[in-house]
């Protein structure tokens, strides 16, 4: 099993060492900037792979492992934007491909489950043709990223890698997504995954989709769209295993801040017996009790860690490997880790 980090690598260390582990955006469309950018970002990129695999190196867990990564959407500026595609000619790219190539190889040497989550206005269900347009364009580009790491397009989720996507509106449905994904390039369809909301889609409401592509469970938007945990033994868990083909299903984990919880919602309570302290799980947080105190949309700001050992438990039924999202980023995951 996988435990996964999202992009930020945060380092307890000295003063200035973040640096090192840190992206940035262009701010013009002067060439020499985004090249600039695009190979800080690259180094970035190689300095975080190489961290997760020197904290792997402690983990005495063998059951698990720290070795997946969330790549930058934008770790090329501009380069999945449909309206800047003028500005990559083969030169250009050719400035920057050594580098995305040494990503990819040092990745699969220390097999590292890579993925990118698109941005949140790449909408393949949209109702819009322009949006539409641009969606599958920034998605046939991300995969031509994977492309340019070495990964053979024309497989299936090669070494696990996945593009992470939203269904969309509730206007456009799952009917539009569909229609979306189709439109794709045919490499670009062995990349694509698509993943369950908090107000629109659960991951229940995916399961059309899984004919075409797997579908990416995310525990906590799917606790707060239904109210409750998708059971790990039932059916649309076991039609979510299925999507993922041969390859190892992949979820998101994330939970609530615990000081909104604080008196309403406690993970083990400890009592005290004559043969010693007892320590008690109080299983899973109950979403109406939770939700009659707290509002759906403070329970949506993610944790700094998975501080829950319910969920982490919880996590582990899915025989999945877990993306975790929260504020900690890599400290969060390597902590889950070290739970485990």
């Amino acid at each position: 099993m996988k435990v996964g980090t999202d992009t930020q690598i945060l380092v307890e260390s000295k003063l200035g060492e973040s640096e090192k582990y840190k992206y940035y955006s262009a701010t013009t469309l002067n060439i020499k900037e985004i090249l600039a950018v695009a190979n800080h970002n690259i180094k970035t990129t190689l300095n975080s792979l190489k961290y997760l695999v020197s904290c792997n190196k402690l983990n005495k867990n063998k059951e698990v492992d720290c070795l997946m990564y969330r790549l930058y959407w934008d770790i090329i500026p501009y380069f999945t934007c449909r309206y800047r595609s003028y500005l990559f000619k083969k030169n250009i790219v050719a400035e920057f491909a050594p580098g995305l190539k040494e990503i990819g190889k040092y990745a699969r040497k220390h097999n590292i489950r890579l993925s990118f989550h698109a941005p949140m206005n790449c909408v393949l269900n949209s109702v819009k043709d322009i949006v539409l347009a641009n969606s599958i364009y920034e998605l046939n580009q991300l995969t031509y990223i994977f492309k340019l790491m070495g990964y053979n397009t024309n497989k299936w989720h090669p070494y696990g890698c996945t593009i992470c996507t939203h269904c969309g509106s509730k206007e456009g449905g799952v009917k539009n997504y569909i229609k979306g994904f189709m439109q794709l390039s045919s490499e670009a369809k062995n990349f694509v995954a698509v993943e369950n909301d908090t107000s629109c889609f659960s991951a229940k409401d995916l399961l059309p989709i899984a004919d075409y592509c797997p579908i990416i469970l995310d525990i906590h938007h799917n606790w707060l769209n239904t109210g409750k945990y998708l059971k790990s033994t039932g059916k649309t868990a076991k039609l979510i295993r299925k999507s993922w083909k041969k390859c190892t299903p992949k979820i998101h984990c994330s939970m609530p801040q615990k000081e909104l919880l604080d008196g309403i919602y406690e993970d083990v309570i400890f009592k005290s017996k004559p043969e010693g302290r007892l320590e008690l799980k109080m299983g899973l947080p109950n979403f109406n009790i939770i939700n009659s105190v707290v509002s759906k949309q403070k329970l949506n700001k993610h944790s700094s860690y998975i501080w829950s050992k319910s969920i982490i438990d919880y996590c582990k039924e899915f025989n999945s490997d877990i993306m975790i999202e929260a504020q900690m980023c890599s400290l969060a995951s390597l902590s889950f880790v070290v739970n485990c």
